[in-house]
């Protein structure tokens, strides 16, 4: 990483200095990979590799031999590489953080983490959580009750994404997460840049239509080298209450099967919980939010 011109601080001012270059992305990769082939936990988020994949040049941090720290809008992550850690190593990177975060992810919820989040006045204020189901879970299709599979007769135009379905699906997205700082802002660019990624299948954006209206989705994600995913699981607040959540998600996990799944949501949401945990999901990891 270069370092700073003679008198310009980590601040917001030295912005141009601490952008990322190609060289630096390729290292920041290849040092998460090695953390999270320890740690069993990745410690770059979904929408930090994105901003590194399309937006280098917006991601401020430095890189080196200790490890990283990167800031993506206001959202801290920070790596120690493992053959790096102790002796004050966290520190010295946190030393360097560029000015204007406001809030951070310890993925897994390291104690580590959790001390120094602790030390420099950071406060928890969400939990995440990881759930994951074997693949030698049962289908539950059959145990429907009689008011869902009526629920799914009315509603049954079960169908995958097609283009010209986007503005449904946003609408359905912002609404279904209105209150969820990351989901809730999906636009139709983050979208596209999703739909662009190599594990993209159109069949696997699973819509459930009312007539001309999107009732419900499920995404599920599938990749060679990774567990597959409950991507993004959305109903319209107008059909709550319709058991329509588990007729989507039933339909995704059909597309899932023989697969190990995985998804996250949040620890509040007992709702959602309930609805995983009578899929078979059980909890895996806890990731933490911190703010300051």
């Amino acid at each position: 990483m270069s370092i700073p011109r003679s008198g310009c601080t980590y601040a917001r001012s030295c912005a141009d200095d601490l952008r990322m270059n190609p060289a630096e992305v390729d290292r920041v990769l290849a040092i998460a990979a090695a953390a999270a082939a320890v740690d069993g936990v990745d410690h770059l988020d979904e929408a930090a590799r994105l901003e590194l994949e399309h937006r280098p040049e917006g991601v401020t941090g430095v890189v080196n031999e200790n490890g990283f720290v990167l800031v993506t809008g206001s959202v801290l992550a920070m790596v120690v590489r493992p053959d790096r850690r102790g002796h004050e190593r966290a520190r010295a990177l946190l030393a360097r953080v560029p000015g204007g975060v406001t809030s951070a992810w310890s993925h897994s919820d390291h104690p580590a983490a959790r001390h120094l989040a602790e030390e420099y006045g950071w406060r928890r204020d969400r939990e995440l959580l990881r759930m994951v189901r074997q693949p030698d879970r049962l289908d539950r299709s059959s145990e429907r009750s009689d008011d869902e599979a009526g629920t799914f007769r009315t509603f049954g135009r079960l169908r995958a994404f097609a283009p010209g379905d986007e503005g449904e699906l946003l609408r359905v997205n912002a609404a279904a997460f209105a209150h969820h700082p990351e989901q809730g802002g999906l636009t139709l660019g983050s979208l596209e840049e999703r739909m662009a990624e190599s594990w993209f299948d159109l069949d696997d954006l699973i819509e459930l239509w009312d007539g001309d209206r999107l009732a419900a989705f499920h995404w599920v994600k599938r990749q060679p080298d990774g567990p597959a995913e409950v991507y993004v699981l959305a109903v319209d607040p107008a059909y709550a209450g319709k058991g329509l959540g588990t007729v989507v998600l039933e339909a995704g996990l059909k597309r899932l099967e023989g697969f190990a799944v995985q998804l996250y949501v949040e620890a509040d949401n007992t709702k959602a919980r309930r609805l995983y945990e009578s899929a078979g999901f059980v909890i895996a990891e806890v990731h933490a939010h911190y703010v300051r």
